[in-house]
């Protein structure tokens, strides 16, 4: 934190435009994502992401993971749009949605945690979000395939939308600080 007069303490900044996952980011190759703001004080921050699917499968799945044991809460906003030749010539997408997140996670098996994700609106127009959840798993958990333990896991299911940037943006009020991966799947 720096000062500003009169004890008024203000926000460290960090920029960061690197935060593209490829179709080449998979699991075991995840692209690490670093938020564009950060608060140090408060651990909130602005993450932006763009992501791009390959041209197949039509019904790609986005992964982000959050951890370890994080408490984290926000919001994230998926939005996407634009002509692609995939699967066949001239296809016309777009997509917006909104979702809050919440949660507590402490990583063993006795009330270890507390999650919530909720959709506040979607609209699409010949593709997009088709389902999303949410995952943790702690110590007495087996880890499926994909997945890392004492993570929290966004997974948004896509109908239509291969070869389609998206682009996400994360108002995290609690939580910048930890480490945030994206995937395909």
């Amino acid at each position: 934190m720096s000062s500003l007069g009169n004890n008024i303490l203000l926000p460290e900044i960090s920029t960061s435009t690197t935060n593209f996952i490829g179709s080449s980011h998979v699991y075991g190759s995840e692209k690490t994502l670093t938020p564009e703001t950060y608060d140090s004080y408060t651990t909130g921050g602005d993450l932006f992401v763009t992501a791009e699917p390959a041209s197949t499968p039509s019904n790609p799945t986005l992964i982000i993971a959050v951890g370890a044991t994080p408490k984290i809460l926000g919001e994230v906003t998926i939005s996407g749009g634009g002509r692609t030749n995939s699967p066949n010539n001239a296809q016309f997408r777009a997509h917006h949605s909104h979702y809050y997140f919440h949660c507590y996670h402490e990583g063993d098996s006795d009330g270890h945690s507390f999650r919530n994700l909720e959709q506040d609106y979607s609209t699409s127009n010949g593709g997009g979000v088709n389902t999303f959840s949410h995952q943790t798993f702690h110590a007495g958990n087996t880890v499926p395939s994909g997945r890392r333990q004492y993570y929290y896991h966004f997974k948004f299911d896509f109908t239509g939308w291969q070869g389609h940037l998206l682009h996400l943006r994360f108002n995290i009020i609690k939580g910048a600080n930890y480490t945030w991966l994206g995937y395909w799947e």
